[in-house]
């Protein structure tokens, strides 16, 4: 049902009704039976309806047709110019989580956060309109740092360049990348050898030569004026 008022709103709402399309029609291909899908029309709250017909649409909700609900969904998803520096900036706070202990998981997580990021401020098409932007926000949210310049240093090789502009193409890249670095860091981990733990001191170990010295001088009697 949808009760929204805004773009992103509109997006979801049509995300869920196009998904539900598809179960009713893989569910009669599948039984041979006969579903029939909700109408658009149908999932629009009665509350929502008279200020959605009388200012989106300019028209009583009679006069709306099924098509006329489709295209006003859909329209949603139409490109909008982006303010990338605002972009940017939200981006900002993207970080890679290194929590997680393999190259495949860490990437998709961070991929996932980056795209629920552009929901939120409703950029969702930036991948597809600005590529490169995506790419260079991706490789800002590396971690570790190391990981991060050795990422950026592949980058300006000939071989790679290709990278900097798709999205899919760089995370396809980075998971072996990543892989062969974390490998690299688990051995650098075992070859670091632990430093032992102090040994307790032992009965008169801490005194040494230097309290026997002391005794010795204190038990000599002083020598005779002259």
């Amino acid at each position: 049902m949808y009760k929204g008022s805004t773009k992103r709103e509109r997006r979801e709402f049509m995300d869920e009704y196009l998904a539900y399309s598809r179960r009713v029609e893989v569910l009669n291909r599948g039984m041979g039976g006969t579903m029939f899908l909700m109408p658009l029309a149908a999932c629009i709250d009665q509350k929502i309806v008279p200020r959605v017909c009388a200012h989106d649409f300019g028209k009583s909700f009679e006069e709306i047709t099924e098509n006329d609900w489709r295209d006003y969904f859909l329209s949603a998803r139409e490109v909008q110019e982006l303010d990338l520096d605002s972009v940017a900036k939200a981006m900002a706070s993207l970080k890679m989580d290194t929590k997680i202990r393999d190259a495949e998981s860490r990437v998709g997580r961070l991929l996932a956060d980056f795209y629920d990021k552009l929901e939120q401020l409703d950029v969702a098409h930036l991948p597809e309109q600005e590529p490169k932007q995506s790419v260079k926000i991706l490789t800002a949210a590396i971690r570790p740092s190391q990981l991060k310049a050795t990422v950026e240093r592949q980058l300006t090789r000939e071989a790679n360049k290709a990278y900097k502009s798709d999205v899919k193409s760089f995370c396809r890249w980075l998971v072996p990348l990543m892989d062969n670095f974390m490998l690299f860091e688990s051995q650098l981990v075992a070859m670091d050898p632990k430093p032992e733990p102090n040994r307790p001191r032992q009965n008169g170990e801490t005194r040494g030569a230097n309290f026997h010295r002391r005794k010795r001088i204190a038990g000599r009697q002083p020598e005779p004026r002259r």
